[in-house]
């Protein structure tokens, strides 16, 4: 099954990314509902599908990267943090 994702606008939908599918092809339409709750048989379905992934393992030399990256980024947000807000308040 192909899952295509759509907008509505107007009454209408209009599709991120236009189907090659035929003439007359029959489809599902649903409304995504993301503030309700997941059924157990959904929860149970991703919990399975989720279990079957590989652990990441990094190595001693990525892991120093990352952590290096991290801290970078870290000092950027401290330096840059206040950027944003000078002079929105007299």
């Amino acid at each position: 099954m192909t899952v295509m994702h759509a907008t509505v606008r107007g009454g209408r939908l209009v599709i991120d990314t236009p189907p090659d599918w035929p003439d007359g092809a029959t489809v599902e339409v649903r409304v995504v509902d993301d503030d309700q709750p997941l059924p157990p048989e959904e929860i149970a379905r991703r919990l399975a599908i989720m279990a079957t992934f590989e652990p990441v393992e990094f190595t001693p030399q990525e892991e120093a990267e990352i952590a290096a990256w991290r801290e970078q980024v870290k000092q950027y947000t401290l330096k840059h943090m206040n950027d944003g807000i000078e002079g929105l308040f007299p």
